[in-house]
Order: structure tokens, then sequence, then C-alpha cells
């Protein structure tokens, strides 16, 4: 257990650090800042690390004047509200507040609309969409960090498609934005009813 506590907090170090360089592209508390990097996955197995970059991971940032825990109640309804299923609180280290799924298992859908809306894995056999027909791996998570009277946002979504029909290895899928944008959205609207 304590190589994957580990590999968590060193993926949430890079996370925030990551983080906290896009933060600083943003000009005001309306821009969104989009940064593109590679995730690692990192592995410890008998006191051997190994460290491979796996795909490149799509995160959008902003700052909202809502206070973190505003910004938080805000989340879990528009994560509700989009059915993902299995959203929680998953970290609170350093005063910020993750909330989101990791690896939840969806199929076709996510609450009302196709999955298809939110991520893309290309096409699969006989010209299906993988988003769509295949079953989906999907981490889709919301760090709320406190900054003085704003709070910095940054939503991630990484997915994965496996086709059930066969032992094949899973498709890497990329997030279409859209749910990120619902998401800032929700938070801006919820910042609207504030004032």
């Amino acid at each position: 257990m304590r190589a994957q506590d580990a590999i968590f907090r060193m993926r949430r170090h890079a996370a925030l650090a990551l983080l906290a360089s896009t933060v600083a592209c943003a000009s005001s508390s309306r821009n969104v800042a989009v940064a593109t990097h590679d995730a690692a996955t990192i592995q410890t197995v008998n006191d051997r690390t190994r460290i491979e970059s796996d795909r490149t991971v799509t995160s959008t940032s902003y700052t909202v004047p809502l206070t973190r825990d505003d910004a938080l109640a805000t989340l879990v309804r528009a994560y509700t509200e989009h059915g993902v299923t299995g959203s929680a609180l998953l970290d609170t280290a350093d005063g910020t507040r993750t909330f989101g799924v990791r690896h939840g298992t969806f199929r076709a859908s996510l609450g009302k609309q196709r999955l298809s809306r939110f991520i893309d894995c290309g096409t699969g056999a006989m010209g299906r969409t993988p988003a769509d027909a295949y079953a989906i791996s999907l981490t889709a998570t919301t760090t709320v960090i406190p900054t003085g009277d704003h709070t910095t946002i940054r939503t991630v979504v990484m997915a994965t498609a496996r086709d059930p029909g066969t032992s094949n290895d899973p498709v890497e899928c990329t997030s279409t934005g859209r749910f990120e944008r619902e998401i800032a959205r929700s938070l801006k609207a919820s910042d609207l009813d504030s004032e």
C-alpha cells in the first residue's frame, strides 16, 4: 500500500505544479487556461520504480470568485447532474479538495448524453464509436484550490475504452473538452447566483 500512496503523492505534486504554472498564465478570474502535458505511469515493484509517459492529458484551469466550500458544493451538484456515478471527495491534502471519480466504469452514456460527446476514442471495428459501444474506464476529477478570496479550479478527464467482446488492449481516449466546459459553466453560474 505504501507504494500506491507514494505514486499518488507523486502524481498529486506533479498535478499541483502543472496547475501553478497554468494558473500563472491566466490574467483575470474569467480566463480559462488549457494546458496539455504528458501523463506518466509510475509503478514501484520490488523496490524498482518504472516511469513511462503513456498519454497526453489536457487540463482546464480557471479562477472563480467563490470560496472553496461553495465551489465544492457546486461541483457535487454538477457531477451528479452529469450522471458521474461514484463521484466522491478524493483528496484533501494541502488545503485543496479533489472531487470526482477515478477509473469509474461507464457504458454508452454519461447521464443523459452519449459518452462520445465527452471523449473521443477514435473509430472501432465496423465503424462503431468506441466511446458509445465499448466499456469505458473514466477518470474525471476537479481540483479546488483556495487562492485568497478566489478559488482556482482544475478539471482533468482521462479515459480508456475496452471492447468487451475481445481480449484486445484498451484504446486510449482523449477529452473533447465538453465536460470541462460544462463544469466551468456550472461554477460560473453559481458565481452569478452569489452576486
